[in-house]
Parts: C-alpha cells; structure tokens; sequence
C-alpha cells in the first residue's frame, strides 16, 4: 500500500489523527500473557525431541521484546542448528548449522522496550538453503545456510550464538513457534495474530501457574516444554499487550489533502458488502472517512457508493449509495474501538455495529446493491 498526498483529494476536512486497524481476528482467549526472562537463567526446554534434514524447509517465529543490547537467543532448535537470536550490536540474526555454523546478519537493529514479530524460514538443499528473515511480516533480508540432518530439543530463552556458550535472553517472549513448513507471505501475515494449531510447536505462553509451557501444535504434549532457571508462569507472566501478540497500526495525520490509501480500482455492484475497522481518534472531525468508494470521482457522502466513517460528532456512520445509519453515541477520543457496517440488498437490511453491539439497524428504503462507480 502506498500513501500518496494530492491537494486534488478532499477526502476530508480533519483536525484529528486517525489511527486504523484493518480485518483483524477477533479472539475468544480470555488470558493471553507473555513471559518475562531474566537474562540470567531462565530458559524452557521442550520435553521431547525433533528431528530435521537437509532437504526440508523449517520456520522459526516469535514475538520478541528485548529489554537490553546484548547478544542473546531468542528461540533455537538444539542450540544452535536453527535460531533466532540477537547480536551484540542488537541486530536481528538466523543462524544455522549445517556442516558448520552460518550466522546471518539481517541488517536490522531491535530497539529495547519495543515488540517485533521476528521469523525464519530455513530452506532445505532442495531450495538452494535460502535463509529469509522477516520482521513484523516483511522481508528484510536473505541469505544461504543448510542445515544437517539433527534431533534435537526446541529451547526458548536460551542457546549458542558467535560461541559455544549459552546466551539467555533478557526480556519478554509470546507466541513461539516451530514448523516444517515454507509458508507463502499471506500466511506469515496471517499467522503473525494466531496460534497455529497445525504447526508442529505453537507455545502461546497463556499459563498463568505452575512451569510447563503446553504445546497446542501438532506434536501435542510430546513437545510441551519445561521451564528451568526459576521461571514460572506463577511469577513470570504478564498480560500481553494485544489478543495474540501485539499489532502495528497507521497513523494518519488528518490534514486536507494529506495522509490517505489508495485501493485497486474496482468497478463492480455488489448485493452485499461488510467493511470493519479498528479506529483511534485523537480530536474532532468534519466526517472522517475510515473507508470510502466514490461514485463519480465527488468524495462527499450522497456520492458514496458506500462509507465507514466518523461524523463531526465523532459517531460512526455507515452509508450505502445514499441510505445511511448514524450510532446514537460518539465515541471517546482517545481508545480503541471496533466498528462494522454490514449490508444486504437481497435481505433489505444495513446494520452497524460498535465494539460487536449492534448500535443501529435499517431495513426500510435499502437499496437492492451497492452500486458501481459511474464510468
């Protein structure tokens, strides 16, 4: 996606900063927590062991936090066959070990206090042993490394990195996971939010006592891990700051002709539609549009083939070539909520929905489709 500023555009007239999350997951976990690792000690080790070979391909992914710049390992099949971990410098590296050990240098450096989704996928022979290095979902970097044929145990916290000395990690650890897989871009993005119940090792962290981490992968309990060094989920565990890992969001800067996304041009009439978003507004708007598809090239409401937005009241709004429905409440500036428009022309009905309470409803006067732009 690509911003682009044109004083052509009155999108909007804003004194605001919108802030938006699209199409996310909505969770039913009731806890999700990370764990915190002391730097000094603490490690988990999984109860069983797993075997890779030279031919396959392999992903290791974790959301990571790092509290201080040192190097360390964040998440390694044996102690160093495959690994996430953290140089000196605090640059992100892969390593592997094949006929001997290969580090890869990602080129990109982690900031202490700040959550990054770091993942790896280690290609096998049959795939030229590329190594792709991925932070929150984009490729940053690749390189070439195979790796022998080993059975090993998954460590967490803990694991070689330039020596053949153990580096602990200091700072909180979510979503750990271990699969034999090659997985396409939309599945990285995709999974980055989840857990995987179909990869072989998917530590969610969720425990809130006692010292085993449960793997609700494929490999079931065989893969449960240990935790070791005093951690405990009794005294180490925190709530993570989002539902599955935390999230990016974009900040846009709401003046007149400014921050916006174009989307592919599409010319087609729908009998239904649904748009959703998470929004953030920072202050008052003249009718902020989170989504909008114009009819005719003219951006206000009654040229609307169909809009998500914020009036100047701050109360959503969910409008379909001209039929519109307004919540009877604004919303605070200032916090998070979840907004949905979902409508029917073959069922004669709009709704509009705020945190997932339905906030108003219209089945009168609905248009039969959301029409296509006039060419």
């Amino acid at each position: 996606m690509k911003k682009i500023k044109s004083n052509s555009m009155k999108m909007k007239k804003l004194f605001l900063t919108l802030t938006i999350i699209l199409s996310i997951y909505l969770v039913s976990n009731a806890q999700n927590n990370c764990l915190i690792f002391d730097g000094e000690d603490d490690y988990i080790q999984s109860n069983g062991l797993m075997t890779i070979y030279p031919a396959s391909n392999y992903t290791l992914q974790a959301w990571v936090k790092i509290d201080v710049v040192e190097e360390a390992s964040f998440v390694s099949f044996g102690t160093r066959n495959l690994a996430l971990a953290m140089n000196s410098s605090g640059e992100f590296v892969s390593i592997a070990y094949g006929s001997s050990t290969v580090i890869v240098n990602s080129g990109f450096t982690l900031e202490p206090g700040i959550w990054y989704h770091l993942l790896t996928i280690f290609m096998g022979s049959n795939n030229d042993n590329e190594i792709r290095q991925y932070v929150d979902g984009v490729l940053i970097n690749t390189g070439t490394g195979g790796h022998a044929e080993r059975e090993r145990n998954l460590y967490v916290g803990k694991g070689y990195v330039t020596t053949t000395t153990d580096m602990y990690f200091d700072g909180q650890i979510d979503e750990v996971n271990f699969d034999d897989t090659f997985p396409a871009l939309w599945k990285i993005r995709e999974d980055m939010f989840r857990s995987n119940y179909t990869a072989e090792v998917d530590y969610p962290l969720d425990e809130t006592s006692g010292t085993t981490a449960d793997n609700i992968g494929a490999a079931s309990s065989d893969m449960d891990g240990t935790l070791y060094g005093g951690l405990s989920f009794s005294s180490d565990a925190i709530p993570s700051p989002t539902w599955m890992g935390p999230k990016r969001a974009l900040k846009f800067d709401g003046s007149s002709g400014g921050d916006y996304i174009t989307c592919p041009t599409d010319n087609n009439a729908y009998s239904s539609l649904t748009i959703k978003a998470w929004i953030n507004t920072q202050a008052a708007t003249d009718h902020g549009r989170i989504c909008f598809k114009s009819k005719n090239g003219f951006l206000t409401l009654p040229n609307s083939c169909y809009a998500l937005l914020v009036d100047d009241n701050n109360k959503p709004k969910f409008s379909v070539d001209g039929t519109n429905l307004t919540a009877p409440d604004a919303l605070p500036h200032g916090e998070w909520h979840h907004i949905a428009g979902v409508f029917s022309g073959s069922s004669s009905y709009m709704k509009l929905y705020v945190d997932g309470i339905l906030v108003a409803s219209e089945t009168s006067g609905i248009p039969s489709q959301v029409p296509a732009p006039i060419k």
